[in-house]
């Protein structure tokens, strides 16, 4: 499911599973939900967030990670925005919810996003990560922006990541203790709380129970 975290605040949008019934009132149902989402987004975020993804297409909304002990797997970090803050020169987020500790049960090797000249921290070393461009970004053409990447080795091969949820927070400390949020400087270097996007690890179903990446002819196909 998509948890996500109020930029001011803490709360939660939570879409649940879909209960059994007819073809098309199960159809009518998921794109109801999906409308319901997206306006929980505008009012909660302005319809901005930074998101763990498993593919630079990030318009696929890819947020189910496939992970094995041993086996190098790369997420992406992208700010996507609907509208609001369509450029941005910085970033300040953190990522919790991996399980054991990195250095010990795996690493999280950063990558920065083309043309940045500033990463301070990783987003899996407990505090967060900052990124920064020397000049405002502008948005790709699914309209996100590529903070970073991390190709992430489990070496522990007892470690539980089935079925973990990693989830993009607020840096601890944050820098700026009036934004305990993840947050973008816009082209004004000006501060922006954005929500937060959870990632499943290993959990096929997350992305299909959250139809958050469903378009009416995927939703459709489910149901034929």
């Amino acid at each position: 499911m998509l948890r996500m975290l109020r930029a001011r605040g803490r709360g939660r949008g939570l879409l649940g599973n879909w209960s059994a019934g007819s073809r098309s009132s199960r159809v009518v149902g998921a794109l109801t939900a999906v409308t319901v989402l997206a306006a929980a987004f505008s009012a909660a975020y302005g319809a901005a967030w930074i998101g763990i993804y498993t593919a630079m297409t990030h318009a696929d909304k890819q947020w189910c990670i496939t992970m094995a002990p041993f086996t190098p797997s790369t997420i992406y970090l992208y700010y996507v925005s609907t509208g609001d803050f369509p450029q941005a020169n910085g970033a300040e987020y953190k990522i919790t919810g991996m399980p054991g500790v990195v250095g010990t049960d795996f690493v999280a090797t950063l990558t920065s996003g083309p043309g940045s000249n500033l990463n301070l921290g990783t987003a899996f070393d407990g505090i967060g990560h900052n990124c920064a461009w020397p000049a405002p970004q502008q948005f790709d053409a699914n309209g996100g922006l590529l903070l970073c990447s991390y190709s992430i080795l489990v070496f522990n091969p007892g470690l539980a990541i089935n079925g973990a949820r990693l989830t993009v927070t607020n840096r601890t400390p944050p820098t700026n203790a009036n934004f305990v949020c993840p947050l973008i400087t816009d082209a004004g270097f000006e501060l922006h709380c954005v929500g937060g996007l959870t990632a499943a690890i290993n959990d096929p179903g997350f992305c299909v129970d959250a139809v958050q990446a469903k378009s009416w002819s995927e939703v459709r196909s489910l149901y034929r």
